[in-house]
């Protein structure tokens, strides 16, 4: 059987509901829409694992910001969504550029490609992320992905 080509109902709200979560910097949204076990992997292949780790991540990162926006291309870069499915649940994957502006008003835009992997109930088990953190990456005095503890 060839996948599907849409997600669940589920499972799109939870693509719209992690984007309003993470642009009101909400953790607990944020881990709400995720499963105990769920994983969130960086471009450099280091990783949050399981909700506490993520959490400590994520109030990090969004300490460090007074504006972050996700699908910030406007009509000129819409963002791209794709969705599958299969033997391993519900993929959709998209890419769109964020825009981080910081506190003392620097602004940054990234493009970024992530995939959210779905299970049958519609949490996202995990989030696949790739992008060039290297100009993002001088804006933090220390890098969040070094602030988790093992």
């Amino acid at each position: 059987r060839p996948p599907r080509s849409t997600l669940s109902s589920s499972s799109a709200a939870s693509d719209v509901y992690k984007r309003q979560a993470f642009e009101n910097k909400d953790t607990d949204t944020m881990l709400e829409l995720f499963t105990d076990d769920m994983e969130w992997v960086f471009p450099n292949g280091e990783k949050f694992e399981g909700k506490e780790e993520a959490r400590q991540g994520f109030n990090y990162v969004f300490s460090l910001w007074d504006e972050m926006k996700m699908d910030s291309g406007g009509d000129e870069e819409p963002p791209i969504i794709l969705a599958t499915s299969g033997e391993q649940g519900q993929f959709l994957m998209r890419w769109s550029p964020y825009s981080y502006k910081s506190f003392s008003g620097e602004e940054y835009t990234i493009r970024n490609h992530t995939v959210l992997w779905f299970n049958d109930d519609g949490m996202i088990k995990g989030a696949y992320n790739y992008y060039d953190r290297k100009d993002i990456s001088k804006a933090y005095e220390t890098d969040p992905i070094d602030e988790i503890e093992d």
